[in-house]
């Protein structure tokens, strides 16, 4: 998700990160609540990966862009596997 805020300050470069309210983890929970009502998604649950950012933009060009990906049956997480040594007892 890309949220693109509009600016009329002349100093501020558009493209340049918008660090400001309204909370990214917000902004993203409002898309993610729509999508489900709109019935793209069942459940925000099933989100197993999430990038959000918000940016400054000119006037007319605001607003958010969202891509959305579907897992596939055969698709499945990276697995790490951590390898513990055994301790002797004595």
């Amino acid at each position: 998700m890309m949220f693109y805020f509009p600016t009329s300050k002349k100093e501020r470069p558009t493209s340049k990160w918008h660090t400001q309210r309204p909370d990214t983890d917000n902004l993203a929970k409002l898309v993610m609540d729509c999508l489900q009502q709109a019935g793209i998604m069942k459940d925000d649950s099933c989100v197993a990966s999430l990038v959000v950012e918000k940016v400054w933009c000119l006037h007319g060009t605001e607003g958010v862009a969202v891509s959305v990906a579907s897992l596939g049956a055969n698709e499945t997480a990276a697995k790490t596997t951590t390898k513990r040594k055994k301790r002797k007892t004595t």
